[in-house]
C-alpha cells in the first residue's frame, strides 16, 4: 500500500515539530516563543490526517460472544 501524498506530507511535518523557539526562517516548526499559536493547530490537523488514514486502512472486525 502506498502512502497518499497528503499523509506523507503530514508525517514529514509531524517529525519536524519541536519544543524549540519559533523562528520563521530557521525553526518554523518550533512551539516555544509563540510558535504554539502558529504550529499547534497545524500539528493537530496533521494528526487528524494521519489518524484518519490509519483508521481507514483496517477492515472492520466482527465481534461475537463465545461460550462461557
Amino acid at each position: 500500500m502506498t502512502t497518499p501524498a497528503a499523509v506523507a506530507g503530514a508525517l514529514t511535518r509531524l517529525a519536524q515539530y519541536n519544543s524549540g523557539d519559533y523562528e520563521p526562517a530557521s525553526n518554523p516548526r518550533g512551539f516555544d516563543d509563540g510558535g504554539h499559536v502558529i504550529n499547534f493547530p497545524a500539528a493537530l490537523a496533521d494528526m487528524v490526517t494521519v489518524s484518519n488514514w490509519i483508521a481507514g486502512t483496517f477492515a472492520p472486525v466482527a465481534v461475537t460472544e463465545g461460550p462461557r
